[in-house]
């Protein structure tokens, strides 16, 4: 299998116009919608509040992108959280995001740093967490999921995912215990970490994407997988790249839980796909990954689709 890096590396070239020109023509365009369209309110007749958590984590940069993709959550999804929970990387402070994203108040939403998630496992003691989650973004993110995912459902979805409809079933609600991710759409890891522990294993497993994660939990239990304490101790000392990503696949080899690519769409195949095409995904597609040079198609679906 060719790797995302090569695919991309191969593919770039022919991007210029759809990365430069397209994605900034497209998000403009949203912008515009965004500003001008009416934000969602709870649609009581088929939509229902539930107790699950929608988290995000991001930098100042993509504070539009993070603002798209919780209103197509909001807008598109029957499940609606009891709570938001918008997280500081560090670049943009509380007030910034208060004021940002004030459209949403209608909604049961807070703004918060990374810090507390810090602070709350320097509190049980979690050391090399917090090590990690001090010098690297894919350590704040993995704590800022483990932290709420201790006491309710958590629904994590980066800010470059679109919504088509809820993620959940029924059942859901009720686990006490549960870890679902995304496919990939290529085995992208820290490999050091994987020839450090001999996990190469997962080299031979589906390739597991942290885009969206739902899960539920305490975190000592996800912590006793076998190979994911000794994880955390490497990435606290050297916090490679797909850090939190190589660590929710080892999780992931014992719930063996995933949404399909039907369900779930990480894939970068289309790129190159013609200038204004309408995509159409199939029946029961819930969200689509737009990762790197997809930006342009992020947008376009967007403006298009949501």
């Amino acid at each position: 299998m060719i790797s995302q890096k090569e695919f991309i590396s191969e593919s770039f070239p022919k991007m210029g116009f759809r990365h430069r020109i397209l994605r900034r023509m497209y998000e403009y365009a949203s912008r515009i919608k965004l500003a001008i369209m009416p934000f969602p309110f709870v649609d009581e007749r088929v939509q229902h509040v539930e107790d699950f958590v929608f988290l995000m984590i991001f930098n100042k940069k993509t504070f539009i992108y993070a603002k798209a993709t919780l209103y197509s959550f909001l807008k598109n999804s029957k499940d609606i959280p009891k709570l938001i929970v918008l997280v500081s990387d560090g670049t943009w402070n509380i007030d910034e995001g208060e004021q940002f994203f004030s459209s949403f108040s209608n909604y049961n939403i807070r703004c918060e740093s990374f810090q507390n998630s810090i602070d709350f496992f320097k509190n049980k003691g979690e050391v090399s967490l917090t090590q990690w989650a001090e010098k690297h973004i894919w350590g704040k993110k993995y704590a800022a999921i483990t932290r709420y995912a201790e006491n309710s459902l958590v629904l994590f979805s980066d800010p470059d995912v679109l919504w088509y409809s809820s993620p959940f079933s029924s059942d859901d609600f009720l686990q006490q215990e549960m870890l679902k991710l995304s496919i990939d759409n290529s085995h992208n890891y820290d490999k050091n970490l994987l020839e450090k522990l001999d996990l190469n294993i997962l080299f031979d497993e589906i390739p597991i994407n942290c885009g969206v994660v739902c899960m539920r939990g305490d975190v000592r239990m996800f912590h006793q997988i076998s190979g994911v304490y000794d994880a955390l101790d490497y990435e606290a000392e050297f916090a490679g790249s797909f850090a939190e990503q190589t660590i929710f696949a080892i999780e992931y080899l014992k719930y063996k839980n995933v949404w399909t690519e039907n369900e779930i769409s990480a894939s970068i195949s289309d790129m190159l796909q013609p200038y204004f095409k309408m995509n159409h995904y199939p029946l029961g597609f819930i969200a689509r990954h737009y990762l790197f040079v997809l930006k342009w198609i992020y947008w376009k679906d967007f403006l298009m689709k949501i």
